[in-house]
C-alpha cells in the first residue's frame, strides 16, 4: 500500500512538473509572438512635428542620415573602439563633450559583438527590409531592465538609438 502512494505522488508530481514547464514555454511564444513591432518602428507615431527647419546628420561611410533639433548640439566622438554621436542641449562644452548630463539622445555604431556582450537577452531577432534587426535587452542604471533596438549597417556594424522622443528613429533613412 505505501508503495502503492508514495508512486502515485511521484507520478503526480511528474505531471506538475511538466505541466509548469509546458505553461512557462507557451508563456514564452506567446510573450515572443505578442512583440511590438511597430513600438519599434516608429516611436510616437502619431505625433505630427515640424522638421522643415531641422538640421540633417549623414553619414556616407554606413550610408545613413536622419534629422535633429537645431537646438540639439551635436558631437561626435570614438567611445572604447566604436562611433558615438550624443547630443546636448547645453551649450557649454569641455571640448567636444557636453559637461552636464541633459542629453536628448545618443546614436552609436558598434559591433554585433558589443550588443551580445551587453545583452541581457535577445528578445528578437527578424531581417526586415534586407536589414538584420535585433531587439534586446540590457540592465540599465538602477538594475532596470531596458530594451533596445539594433539595425544591421554593414558586416558586423549596428546602429543603436537611444532618443526618448523618437525624432531620430522618425527621420532616419538608409542610401546606398
Amino acid at each position: 500500500m505505501k508503495k502503492h502512494l508514495n508512486l502515485t505522488i511521484l507520478i503526480a508530481i511528474g505531471v506538475l512538473a511538466v505541466l509548469v514547464v509546458g505553461y512557462c514555454y507557451y508563456q514564452l511564444q506567446v510573450e515572443q509572438k505578442a512583440f511590438n513591432w511597430q513600438k519599434f518602428a516608429f516611436v510616437h507615431k502619431s505625433t505630427t512635428v515640424d522638421t522643415s527647419d531641422w538640421l540633417t546628420y549623414r553619414n556616407e561611410q554606413y550610408g545613413f542620415e536622419f534629422k535633429y533639433p537645431k537646438e540639439w548640439k551635436l558631437f561626435t566622438k570614438i567611445n572604447n573602439g566604436y562611433s558615438h554621436i550624443g547630443f546636448s542641449y547645453n551649450k557649454i562644452t569641455q571640448g567636444e563633450e557636453p559637461i552636464d548630463n541633459m542629453v536628448p539622445a545618443v546614436v552609436d555604431i558598434v559591433p554585433l559583438s558589443y550588443i551580445t556582450s551587453n545583452v541581457n537577452k535577445i528578445i528578437t531577432d527578424k531581417i526586415i527590409d534586407g536589414r538584420r534587426i535585433v531587439i534586446y535587452s540590457f540592465i540599465g542604471m538602477g538594475d532596470i531592465e531596458v530594451t533596445s533596438k539594433a539595425t544591421q549597417l554593414k558586416g558586423d556594424d549596428y546602429l543603436i538609438i537611444g532618443d526618448g522622443n523618437g525624432y531620430i528613429e522618425k527621420t532616419l533613412t538608409f542610401f546606398k
